[in-house]
């Protein structure tokens, strides 16, 4: 019968760990070194033994008068014969090689167990949620520290996810000039695109072919976004500028007007033209005027009315005027906005008001930004227009382009997509 006080089975709290009891670094080398000790007394007891039994053997050879087969040859009884004591030594020897060889084979495994068993629940893993949402990785070891005050490995914080990259409008031009004042569409599929046909230059006489025909004034869309609730305080990490809407530059060249009003903080309507080639930011040959036409109340008696013969008057139909105006004779852009009288007249005194829109240009792309603010109405219908000429609207050197596909038709009304800031 096995001692009841050296029998224990895994998990009835004896002395053998258990999956609640995990067996530490220093239980685990205790118990090999009683093992490695009570492998030593075996083997002292087994050489007592073998010793013990050479020796019977050899007296009793001795006293049946077979001392001198000690010397016989091999296959005769004597002590290397099956029947001398050398031979039953030797198969002491192999009988006590055999438990030796099991026992070593034994303690590997127990050793084994042991390793493993003190390994695994050292590393175990858990996972946690922290107060601020953030996704820790921990051990069983590091719980164990915290209890014990000993020192354990650092948690590893799960890494933050990659911002999402800014839509795209489909051109990386516009993309990147929108980026430079921190802007970007809200998503791809919710632009709001007007496509015109290329190689339809006017004249503002219905009858004339227009006498330039640049691509430079050709239009070949627009695209519309609002961006609500801009504030310009981000900008000053943007560029480490006051706001990207300064004034001057050339990527982009930012037109103003003059005196320049600050753009304020509120929602403001981007429409971005693009023309058939780009858009020369000086010359000394031809002036050029890019610009976006409002009827900003919606009131059609205030509206501009052409004059005879100028049926094609690029304006008509609209109100409120905002013109980036170059002049090749002083080589200066500057953003003019007229607002006209009542009745619909051109005002009596011809000086621009003050404004805080601003038209940014690069490569082929002339992009309005306009405090909605300033109109009175929101959406207001609009026509963008794009014209060139010698200075003085001499008939033999002018020409351009409306959206659409001549100033009679209705302006433009459509839906408008959203513009959101970079990283807002």
């Amino acid at each position: 019968m096995p001692d009841d006080e050296g029998t224990h089975e895994a998990g009835s709290g004896g002395d053998k760990p258990g999956p609640e009891d995990p067996i530490t670094p220093e239980e685990s080398i205790e118990i090999a070194d009683a093992i490695e000790k009570a492998e030593a007394k075996e083997r002292e007891r087994r050489e007592r033994e073998r010793r013990a039994a050479e020796q019977k053997a050899f007296e009793d050879a001795r006293a049946g008068g077979r001392a001198d087969a000690v010397h016989s040859p091999g296959g005769q009884p004597g002590p290397t014969g099956p029947g001398g004591p050398l031979g039953d030594r030797f198969r002491v020897d192999a009988r006590g090689c055999r438990r030796a060889s099991i026992s070593a084979l034994a303690f590997l495994v127990a050793l084994l167990i042991l390793i493993f068993v003190v390994c695994d629940g050292d590393d175990e893993e858990a996972v946690s949620v922290g107060d601020d949402g953030t996704v820790v990785a921990t051990t069983q070891a590091a719980t164990t520290a915290a209890t014990e005050g000993t020192t354990a490995p650092t948690a590893t914080a799960a890494p933050e996810p990659e911002p999402d990259e800014p839509a795209s409008t489909g051109d990386e031009v516009l993309d990147e000039l929108l980026e430079f004042f921190g802007i970007s569409p809200e998503d791809e599929e919710g632009l709001s695109e007007v496509e015109d046909d290329l190689q339809d230059l006017i004249d503002s006489i219905r009858e004339l072919l227009p006498a330039y025909q640049g691509r430079d004034v050709d239009i070949r869309k627009v695209i519309k976004m609002l961006l609500e609730d801009f504030n310009s305080a981000p900008f000053s990490s943007i560029r480490q500028v006051p706001s990207p809407f300064d004034c001057g530059g050339t990527g982009p060249l930012v037109v103003c007007s003059d005196p320049a009003l600050a753009v304020p903080d509120g929602d403001i309507l981007i429409v971005a033209m693009e023309v058939d080639d780009t858009i020369p930011l000086a010359s000394t040959e031809r002036s050029y005027i890019y610009s976006i036409v409002f009827d900003s109340d919606g009131l059609p008696e205030n509206n501009w009315v052409f004059n005879p013969p100028f049926e094609f008057d690029y304006f008509q139909g609209t109100d409120r005027w905002y013109q980036a105006v170059y002049s090749h004779e002083t080589g200066m852009w500057v953003i003019t906005l007229t607002q006209l009288e009542a009745d619909g007249s051109f005002p009596t005194d011809p000086t621009p008001l003050p404004t805080a829109a601003r038209l940014a240009i690069d490569g082929r792309w002339a992009v309005w930004f306009i405090p909605t603010s300033e109109l009175a109405v929101f959406p207001a219908p609009f026509r963008v227009t794009a014209f060139a000429h010698d200075g003085f609207f001499t008939q033999d050197t002018r020409g351009g382009d409306v959206l659409g596909p001549d100033p009679t038709a209705p302006l433009e009304v459509p839906e408008i997509g959203r513009a959101v800031m970079i990283g807002g």
